[in-house]
């Protein structure tokens, strides 16, 4: 005998499984509760992040960001990546530019769009000035060491 058979229409409406109070469902989200905490905490605690300037990879004889994608156009990119994805490779990564980070430090407090920085915030500012060119010397000093 045959069948007749149909095919979802993809319009119509989603099952309900929330409107359906199941006693599984109170179990499950326990599950899920206790399934998140534990992630979160192996995440937190015993991953440790990896962080790189992608611009390294750019020189190469393959020019990438050491990751599969182009070069960054911004030399102070900053990528960081805590090793729980489902590889060796593969992982969460976030994307930061230092020169991002100074322009929102230098926009937080200013006074007024442009304006001085004034009081106790400018030693912090000179702190950081200071060191990035501590940096860019010991830059200089690995660049001009004899070959």
């Amino acid at each position: 005998m045959k069948k007749t058979t149909g095919s979802y229409d993809q319009r119509s409406a989603k099952i309900g499984f929330q409107e359906w109070n199941l006693d599984a469902m109170e179990e499950y989200k326990e599950l899920l509760k206790r399934i998140l905490k534990e992630g979160f905490e192996i995440a937190t605690t015993e991953a440790k992040c990896n962080a790189w300037l992608p611009i390294e990879w750019a020189g190469l004889d393959d020019p990438s960001d050491g990751v599969g994608g182009p070069p960054p156009k911004d030399p102070t990119t900053i990528y960081v990546e805590l090793p729980i994805g489902p590889s060796e490779d593969e992982s969460p990564r976030w994307i930061f530019h230092l020169s991002d980070l100074i322009q929102n430090m230098i926009d937080v407090n200013e006074e007024g769009d442009g304006g001085p920085i004034t009081g106790d915030i400018r030693e912090s500012f000179a702190a950081v000035r200071d060191d990035l060119r501590r940096l860019a010397d010991e830059i200089d000093a690995a660049l001009n060491r004899e070959e």
